[in-house]
């Protein structure tokens, strides 16, 4: 697939279109990218604290009875 190939596909679509392409080709990008992996391990590390810290504070809150 040459450039002016995908240059015609990409002036054929929507705005609505372009946008989800340009959102889905930002994901690629971020997906190969290890600095962007590690920064989403932190975040999901700080959330799990998070969870757990107000787990601790309230159990009865956090959890299940019948």
């Amino acid at each position: 697939m040459t450039t002016t190939h995908i240059r015609e596909q990409i002036d054929a679509m929507s705005d609505e279109d372009r946008f989800f392409a340009s959102a889905y080709l930002q994901h690629l990008s971020n997906e190969a990218d290890p600095q962007h992996k590690a920064t989403l391990a932190a975040l999901e590390i700080d959330r799990a604290l998070e969870r757990k810290r107000r787990f601790e504070a309230n159990p009865k809150k956090h959890t299940y009875q019948e």
